[in-house]
């Protein structure tokens, strides 16, 4: 086999490979709420003490089974320290980056449904009467997801989630920190489905 040959055959065969392992993909922007007040009896009782806006942004692939893989990156707020008044209520404030998993139960051009999970690792200043302290963090938030097209290659999606946030140092992991409350969010992503 000549060096043209083999070159062809080579391109050949990362062509073919790349066509079976990969769908989909989509990225964009992601907006959301904490909402402990949302908690459904059937979940253990939400142990976030107030509510928390986030933003952020994330990317994944979808293979041709289903599967979702990706990465994002998020901050989180409560939007009280705003107004710059802390006093002695709790208040929370950090970010998170790490991975999505999932799986894609069903797209076409002008909807998708998917049902996946956030896992990431983190810091957040936690505010109480005692003054501010600073966690490392674990995150998780399983959410499933709506999307609506507004073009084949853009859809507006609204999710519904639970948020797991919990210290891993200083102090006893899970422990010193463990929060807990159902999400309300949306996305704007782009991509292909």
């Amino acid at each position: 086999m000549n060096r043209k040959t083999r070159l062809a055959v080579a391109v050949a065969a990362m062509v073919a490979s790349a066509a079976v392992a990969f769908a989909d993909g989509a990225g964009g922007l992601l907006f959301g709420m904490v909402k402990p007040e949302f908690n459904p009896s059937f979940f253990p009782e939400a142990q976030m003490p107030i509510d928390l806006e986030y933003i952020g942004g994330y990317g994944y692939g979808v293979s041709r089974q289903g599967n979702i893989v990706g990465g994002f990156g998020l901050a989180f707020l409560d939007s009280t320290l705003m107004s710059g008044d802390i006093g002695s209520e709790d208040h929370l404030a950090g970010g998170v980056g790490g991975m999505v998993m999932g799986w894609r139960l069903g797209s076409e051009p002008f909807i998708h449904v998917d049902v996946a999970a956030r896992l990431g690792l983190g810091g957040v200043g936690a505010h109480t009467s005692s003054g501010w302290k600073g966690y490392a963090i674990a995150y998780a938030e399983p959410y499933a997801e709506v999307g609506i097209g507004l073009t084949p290659w853009m859809h507006l999606s609204a999710t519904l989630g639970y948020q797991i946030i919990g210290n891993f140092v200083p102090g006893l992991a899970f422990t010193d920190l463990l929060l807990r409350s159902p999400t309300l969010g949306m996305t704007v992503t782009w991509g292909r489905f």
